[in-house]
């Protein structure tokens, strides 16, 4: 969560390819520049290399990277308050990754359901807001997409008890904490391989 240094490293990585090429890779490093500025709130900056990444991620059909360019946009969009624009942007990633099939932007597509969501919340649209939260749930679970999930479920736990459907918070705070506690179960194995690692490396 260093973003300074992410942003140095993420720099360096475009700055090099920018003079040596290939444009695939020009694509991809500003692509992951502009998003780690859109991170530090540095919203000029992440905008012109987002920009720059949709244009050259098109020229060259680099589809999955475009989908996940689009989506910076759409966020960047939204963060300024201009919700149609985001909306346009985040649609442009689900109908590429409708293209896509299988060989989608998996972590594109589940986030820009989940933004549609928000902007949804942010309109006064209720039904859309549940249509994108299911749909994002739904991806999530069948690509095993567990923070993601994680999200969509806390999400529905709120819309639900704004409508007082008690029922479904119950469902859904089940299905949130049984999640959870995958992720969790998940971190503490990593954490202990990684130990057993160290300590194999110092035997």
């Amino acid at each position: 969560h260093n973003t300074a240094e992410e942003i140095h490293y993420h720099k360096k990585a475009f700055d090099f390819f920018k003079r040596h090429g290939p444009a695939e890779r020009i694509g991809v490093t500003a692509h992951n520049l502009g998003e780690s500025y859109f991170h530090a709130g540095q919203l000029n900056q992440s905008r012109q290399l987002t920009a720059l990444a949709i244009r050259l991620n098109d020229s060259i059909g680099n589809i999955p990277v475009l989908s996940a360019c689009y989506k910076v946009m759409g966020m960047l969009e939204k963060a300024e308050g201009r919700y149609d624009l985001a909306r346009r942007n985040f649609e442009e990633v689900l109908e590429l990754s409708n293209g896509l099939g299988e060989n989608s932007q998996k972590i594109a597509t589940a986030e820009s359901l989940i933004q549609l969501a928000a902007i949804c919340r942010l309109t006064g649209d209720e039904a859309g807001q549940m249509h994108y939260l299911k749909s994002a749930s739904d991806f999530s679970k069948k690509f095993v997409l567990p923070a993601h999930l994680q999200q969509a479920y806390l999400e529905l736990i709120l819309l639900s008890a704004d409508r007082k459907d008690m029922e479904a918070v119950r469902q859904y705070t089940a299905s949130y904490q049984a999640i959870s506690d995958s992720i969790l179960q998940r971190q503490l194995h990593d954490r202990y391989r990684l130990t057993n690692s160290v300590i194999e490396v110092h035997r």
